[in-house]
């Protein structure tokens, strides 16, 4: 719906835009852009990540073997068709190097993988146990006068860089309402005025999870002191692209109003 609404039924030719589609991860992102699109992009999933570790000989997937891996998978995508070069490492990773099997002898890598004939190809990689994903708590500020809201911009060198959010500011873990009003009058205006907490969302990222608090606020007047920040009204916001997790934000507003 927000392909055909927002970009007249067109897959974004954009990295950042599309990743801001509800459900478009990294992985997924570069998989369309590099088929569709022929960018140079690795779509590394954990069946690529396999097969590559094992062309590698990689047993352990330690930060620096997972760059090692990408850097190769990189490198294998710098041509005319990198699509083709992740769709064919799809179905390897799917069909011939899996988690329970091997036949190496009808996979197109056997001349130069590492593990090929070993007899110990199905401990490569080793299965790690996971690791404790870090959760850092935000609050969002839904902050409304006259019919309009306030959207600010994220940096463009940053995480998400370019897309557009609620104001949202990370806190540390138990504080009161009223610092919540002390955060959004430092960083928006002291004449914000916080009415009630709209609800929560949660959402995960590849190396740490988010649980956003959002709150409804009202505003006296027009002036805003948080960089990148403006007002728009409901009619505007289709012509913004804006983050995952802000799109749940935006359900969690609909979902409160119809209740």
């Amino acid at each position: 719906k927000i392909v055909v609404n927002k970009y007249n039924g067109i897959i974004p030719n954009n990295y950042n835009r599309i990743v801001s589609l509800p459900g478009v991860g990294n992985y997924v992102a570069n998989a369309i852009l590099s088929i569709a699109f022929n960018h140079q992009l690795p779509a590394l999933d954990t069946n690529l990540i396999r097969v590559i570790s094992r062309i590698l000989g990689i047993k352990t997937l330690t930060k620096r073997n997972n760059n090692r891996i990408l850097k190769f998978a990189q490198n294998l995508v710098q041509c005319d068709r990198p699509g083709d070069i992740n769709q064919a490492l799809m179905d390897i990773g799917s069909q011939i190097c899996t988690t329970k099997k091997a036949l190496c002898s009808g996979c197109p890598n056997q001349s130069y993988c590492k593990v090929n004939e070993s007899g110990k190809q199905l401990q490569y990689p080793e299965s790690i146990s996971k690791r404790t994903i870090p959760i850092k708590k935000m609050v969002a500020a839904f902050i409304t006068l006259n019919g309009n809201f306030i959207i600010n911009q994220r940096p463009e060198s940053g995480m998400l860089g370019g897309l557009w959010e609620f104001p949202t500011f990370e806190y540390d873990n138990s504080i009161t309402d009223s610092e919540f009003k002390m955060i959004f009058n430092k960083n928006i205006g002291n004449d914000i005025n916080i009415e009630f907490k709209i609800g929560s969302v949660k959402h995960s990222y590849s190396h740490f999870k988010t649980e956003v608090d959002l709150y409804l606020c009202s505003k006296k007047y027009k002036n805003i002191i948080l960089k990148n920040a403006k007002w728009i009204n409901p009619n505007e916001f289709e012509q913004h692209t804006f983050s995952n997790v802000n799109h749940k934000l935006f359900h969690l507003i609909k979902k409160n109003k119809n209740g």
